[in-house]
């Protein structure tokens, strides 16, 4: 109840961002911050001066991307499947369906809108999950009786995992306030002792 109490109201006040953590290459998760004037009831380090800038970013905001990928061991001649997410399937598919075609349908199932399919069957798709908490799995099925011929496999591709730790010196990247390095971090816990957000300082 605290939990959803604290969404509802940064949500009142957020902004979009993302968050960039440093690395080769830097990765870009999207977060939503809140200016955290809104939260000067909690005590912070005692080392904390007024400088920089200082947002609360609630854990359930920091998300990341994904990717799935479906190969083919040789390029198909015939047959048919489907995919299935969260036990939904899509329609049929024709072995030589294009990319667009795939990602109109996956776009209907529920939670999967945002979802970007590229590539051709020709070589693999590959689908990228936006915007995702936890990981995400699409299963494919040939159609019994009018099977592909080739071999269909999923994989997992490049992504942004969802990491709800955040570091000093990551970076909040918005497009008001520009790059800002986290320097202090301070949680905010549940009662029982679970973080429901982190109040940041930037430089």
């Amino acid at each position: 109840m605290l939990r959803q109490a604290f969404n509802a109201l940064v949500r009142l006040h957020s902004r979009p961002a993302h968050i960039k953590r440093l690395g080769t290459p830097d990765l870009y998760s999207p977060i939503r911050i809140t200016p955290s004037n809104y939260f000067r009831f909690l005590e912070g380090p005692s080392s904390t001066t007024i400088h920089g800038r200082e947002f609360v970013i609630p854990v359930d905001t920091i998300k990341g991307t994904q990717q799935q990928v479906i190969s083919f061991s040789a390029v198909p001649t015939e047959g048919k499947y489907y995919l299935t997410y969260n036990s939904i399937n899509t329609a049929q598919f024709n072995f030589n369906d294009a990319a667009s075609v795939l990602q109109a349908a996956l776009r209907l199932i529920s939670g999967l809108d945002a979802v970007v399919v590229a590539g051709a069957h020709t070589s693999q798709f590959t689908i990228t999950f936006y915007g995702v908490q936890t990981p995400l799995a699409i299963t494919v099925t040939e159609v019994t009786g009018d099977e592909v011929d080739a071999t269909i496999s999923v994989g997992e591709g490049s992504g942004v995992p969802f990491s709800p730790i955040i570091k000093r010196g990551d970076k909040i990247v918005h497009d008001l306030y520009g790059n800002l390095a986290i320097d202090e971090i301070v949680e905010m816990c549940d009662v029982g002792g679970v973080a429901m957000g982190y109040r940041v300082r930037c430089e």
